[in-house]
């Protein structure tokens, strides 16, 4: 899945329309990094986490990066403000006693995870 942008396209018949290869990459990442704030098995998802940071890490290097776009990679902040202001808003916590939150913290840290490979590897 992590090389399928990666690798040459077939021939196409006359009058096709060439389009790049997308992985389903960034919308694996984005259920493993929501996760955690939607009260999901953590183990489960924290393999998959892990298989997909393995994944990018055996990616070949290739100019420009095709395995992520960083308009997918960046579709979770939503869903995190989205859920950082309900805990604002409905239970009244102050900012520091939110971002203290432990499932808060495991999908800031997956997000963080997922970018700082992504990028060590050239793949976004």
């Amino acid at each position: 899945l992590c090389i399928a942008a990666q690798q040459r396209q077939a021939v196409l018949p006359p009058g096709a329309i060439a389009m790049e290869a997308t992985t389903p990459i960034a919308g694996l990442l984005k259920w493993c990094i929501l996760a955690p704030i939607y009260k999901q098995d953590v183990n489960l998802y924290s393999q998959l986490h892990l298989a997909l940071l393995n994944g990018f890490l055996e990616i070949p290097r290739v100019a420009p990066p095709k395995a992520v776009y960083a308009q997918h990679l960046a579709h979770p902040i939503n869903p995190i403000l989205a859920y950082v202001n309900d805990l604002k808003n409905k239970q009244e916590l102050k900012l520091d006693q939110i971002l203290n939150e432990d499932c808060l913290q495991l999908s800031l840290d997956r997000f963080a995870q997922a970018i700082q490979v992504a990028y060590s590897v050239n793949a976004i």
